[in-house]
């Protein structure tokens, strides 16, 4: 028997969605929308471009990592407050993840997003490591 969020989530349209997601910024890559029972319920990649890890499509990396990641985040929630987005920077993409009601929306750009103050403050903690 489906649930209220059950019926909420077969009621949006995931591909609108999507298409506006893609246009608040030409960097974005990939967005995908897994539910909290970790099933995926959009995973679109902008067209023309293609996957990072040709051998893990990202698809599969959204399934996978990122429902692990935010569940070990909002562990801290009790005392923090709400967790509004985690972002990790890896060579080839930036992934951000934040969740949205019952939803956990993914997206990646592409490396040369901006991210002045963390890309500053990575730059000084290399500094200073590097220094002692």
């Amino acid at each position: 028997m489906l649930n209220k969020r059950h019926l909420k989530q077969q009621a949006m349209d995931f591909d609108k969605i999507a298409e506006k997601v893609f246009k608040i910024d030409p960097n974005l890559r990939f967005i995908s929308v897994v539910d909290r029972d970790d099933q995926i319920l959009l995973a679109r990649m902008r067209e023309g471009i293609s996957a990072v890890n040709v051998a893990q499509r990202d698809e599969d990396l959204a399934s996978i990592y990122p429902p692990l990641i935010m569940r070990a985040v909002e562990r801290l929630q009790p005392n923090l407050g709400n967790a509004r987005a985690v972002s990790i920077r890896y060579d080839k993409i930036l992934l951000t993840l934040c969740r949205v009601s019952d939803l956990l929306i993914i997206v990646s750009f592409n490396p040369a997003i901006e991210t002045p103050f963390l890309t500053q403050f990575e730059q000084e903690i290399k500094r200073i490591i590097q220094a002692t």
